[in-house]
Formats: C-alpha cells, sequence, structure tokens
C-alpha cells in the first residue's frame, strides 16, 4: 500500500496508517514486520505468515541475477557442446580405422 506525504492530509495517512497497522498486526506478529519511507511514501513489506525464516541460497529477491539459471545454463552449453563432439568423434572413428 503506497500512501504518499502531502501537506494537509495528515489525517487521511493517519488513518491509513492505522488500518494498515491493525492489517498488519493481524497477519503475522510485529517482529516480521519492515516499514520503510523513501521518497515521502511508506511502504510496507510483511513475511506471510507461512513463509520459512530462512530461505536456501538459490532463492534471489526481484531484479537480482539468478546466479543458479546463469550456471545450469553454462554446463548445459558445455554438455551439449561436449556430447557433440564425442558423437562426431566416434561417427569418423570408422574411416580413421579404414585408414
Amino acid at each position: 500500500m503506497n500512501v504518499s506525504v502531502r501537506p494537509g492530509k495528515m489525517s487521511l495517512l493517519s488513518s491509513s496508517l492505522a488500518s494498515m497497522e491493525r492489517s498488519v498486526k493481524s497477519e503475522v506478529p510485529a517482529s516480521e514486520t519492515v516499514c520503510t519511507i523513501r521518497n515521502g511514501e511508506i511502504l510496507s513489506e510483511s513475511l506471510h505468515a507461512m513463509a520459512p525464516h530462512h530461505l536456501p541460497g538459490f532463492i534471489t529477491a526481484p531484479g537480482d541475477t539468478d546466479t543458479l539459471m546463469v550456471v545450469v545454463g553454462v554446463v548445459l552449453i558445455g554438455a551439449v557442446l561436449m556430447v557433440g563432439n564425442l558423437y562426431l568423434h566416434l561417427h569418423t572413428l570408422p574411416e580413421r580405422m579404414a585408414h
């Protein structure tokens, strides 16, 4: 929920914050709630109640590079090149034996 702060609109801001605080408190404990203010906007992020507290290393944050996908892609390209090289080597084996 994004609430921008404008002069003369503090009652709207306080009522929005109060309703947001009530909804956050009813869903998750206060220790799992993060509230930041950026560029005059209040950003509220809270963990889902079913989310684990420790996420594995291969889960990345939004906007970050997915290193597991990059590593798997490089390994896949390398494996395809190696299997192709092995196939071509075995394919030319009878001709090389005939010489």
